[in-house]
């Protein structure tokens, strides 16, 4: 009976899942990532809230020019870990109390992470590991490029092209 219970919880948590090439490796990306823009969107959103929950306040602001080429999955994957991995920055190290998350397509897509924290030090810029050494990589994987300021905090933003 309990063998039953366990397998009917387990087949409850599976969900449509297929591998994605992404240029770090292979991804298993749920399906969540692959559905319409918008279903993409309401994901990224569910996961930065969980990120931040119990830690500090987050925002999330998208703007979408629905006239934009579509995001193919394999960038959707790049952009949930660029976003991921800034949100755990800011709940991490920046001893922030808000972190803001922005989100912008139209002729390219632009991601925007920061939070009213300490500040990103010098040395954490000049490591060639970690972090943010993959959010940089996966943006020149994509073309694109990632850069952080000190403003108040930290913010990081990186550009990525879209094709037509």
């Amino acid at each position: 009976m309990e063998l039953a219970a366990n397998l009917r919880r387990v087949g409850n948590d599976i969900v449509a899942c297929y591998l994605v090439a992404d240029g770090t490796g292979v991804t298993l990306v749920d399906a969540g990532l692959a559905g319409q823009w918008d279903e993409f969107l309401a994901e990224l959103r569910t996961r930065v809230t969980r990120l931040c929950a119990g830690s500090l306040r987050c925002e999330i602001a998208i703007h979408d020019d629905e006239t934009a080429p579509m995001v193919p999955v394999d960038v959707r994957v790049h952009i949930l870990r660029i976003v991921q991995e800034g949100v755990r920055n800011a709940v991490r190290h920046a001893r922030a109390q808000v972190v803001r998350v922005e989100i912008e397509r139209g002729a390219r897509i632009v991601i925007r992470v920061s939070d009213d924290g300490e500040g990103i030090p010098d040395d954490a810029l000049s490591t060639s590991r970690g972090g943010l050494s993959n959010i940089a990589k996966r943006a020149r994987i994509l073309g694109g490029e990632a850069s952080w300021s000190r403003n108040g905090g930290t913010e990081l933003v990186v550009t990525l092209p879209l094709a037509a």
